[in-house]
C-alpha cells in the first residue's frame, strides 16, 4: 500500500474511531436520563461504527501497511 492511501485509510479510521466514541458517549447519557429505548439504538450505532474501523483496519493490515490510532 502506497504511503498517500495509508494516510487516507488512516483518517477513515479515525473518523469511525470518533463516531463509535460519540455515540457510546451518548448512549450513556440518554440511559442516565432513562431514555432507554435511544440509549440502545445509539449503543448499536456506536457498534455499527466499530465494525467499520475494523474492516478498515484489517483491510491496511493485510495489505502490509502500518495502523496509526491516536
Amino acid at each position: 500500500m502506497n504511503k498517500e492511501m495509508e494516510q487516507l485509510f488512516n483518517r477513515l479510521i479515525e473518523i469511525e474511531h470518533v463516531s463509535t466514541t460519540l455515540y457510546l458517549a451518548m448512549s450513556a447519557y440518554m440511559g442516565k436520563k432513562n431514555y432507554t429505548g435511544m440509549a440502545n439504538w445509539l449503543r448499536l450505532q456506536s457498534e455499527e461504527e466499530r465494525t467499520h474501523m475494523l474492516k478498515l483496519i484489517d483491510y491496511v493490515v493485510d495489505k502490509d501497511g502500518t495502523v496509526q490510532l491516536s
